[in-house]
């Protein structure tokens, strides 16, 4: 327990993009737990349209890279389009192979494997609301 109390906490608010609503529940705990303010949208659409109305103001986007509909990596260019700096965090289960590495070169963003620790999700979120 002492190293999930020792990994870095925040107080930012955070949307979490995925189709499957036990990984948006998982992440929302860890999340949580670490102070953020979590938001989730279960859908790319969903995602684009809490963006757009800005209700709440997001400060990071964590999206999953496989969801019906449009892709993370498609999902992040748009979200860009609406917002060109917002931190971007992709999760999946596949390699970062998989990631067009133009995409992550871009400031603000990275890439995270699943599964993962909930110190690596803490870690990785701060260092993209940090950069």
């Amino acid at each position: 327990m002492t190293e999930i109390q020792d990994s870095p906490h925040g107080t930012e608010t955070i949307l979490v993009v995925d189709d499957n609503r036990a990984a948006v529940s998982a992440i929302r705990r860890t999340l949580e737990f670490h102070g953020y303010t979590v938001v989730e949208a279960h859908s790319p659409a969903e995602a684009l349209e809490r963006l757009r109305t800005g209700s709440p103001e997001a400060d990071l986007v964590v999206t999953d890279m496989i969801m019906p509909g449009m892709s993370g990596i498609a999902l992040s260019e748009a979200l860009r389009g609406v917002r060109p700096s917002l931190p971007i965090l992709l999760v999946s289960g596949y390699s970062d192979q998989e990631v067009p590495h133009e995409l992550l070169a871009r400031a603000r963003t990275a890439f995270l494997r699943k599964p993962f620790s909930i110190r690596e999700l803490a870690e990785r979120v701060r260092a993209l609301l940090d950069e």
